[in-house]
């Protein structure tokens, strides 16, 4: 596999190998995570992954057509991707007290994972810094 570890919407080549005098190789077969790629039997050894995501991420490996019960060694691919999915939560939930401290909690998806946050607050044509870090509480304000 080359390389093996790439951010999104790189391309990956991977590259089946084999020692044995196997006379034709006719197809290969490729898997991820030990279950069959679908669609992916060619007849080079040769395999790309056009344009990966997040989803690409995983174990592959190979085998020579009639011979799937010895595919090849799995090799790691590590796809590198900013964050998704990202949310608050709010502790307690749900109707808030006057006077009382809220929790704010934010979360996302990244690989590597985020290690910086930072809260904002949105005020009337204003934006201001309030905090950094994954936590921010609000403490009561009578």
């Amino acid at each position: 596999m080359d390389p093996t570890s790439v951010s999104e919407r790189e391309n990956v080549t991977l590259t089946c190998r084999t020692k044995c005098t196997l006379d034709p190789i006719t197809a290969y077969s490729w898997y991820k995570n030990g279950q069959p790629i679908p669609n992916s039997n060619t007849s080079s050894p040769v395999y790309i992954l056009f344009s990966v995501s997040s989803e690409d991420t995983g174990r592959y490996s190979c085998a020579v057509e009639g011979h799937e019960d010895l595919p090849s060694a799995e090799e790691t691919l590590t796809v590198r991707y900013g964050p998704k999915n990202t949310s608050v939560s709010v502790s307690p939930s749900g109707e808030i007290v006057e006077g009382s401290s809220v929790n704010l909690t934010c979360s996302s998806d990244a690989n590597p994972p985020v290690d910086k946050y930072t809260w904002y607050k949105v005020t009337y044509k204003k934006m201001s810094m309030k905090h950094s870090g994954q936590r921010y509480t609000i403490h009561n304000q009578l």
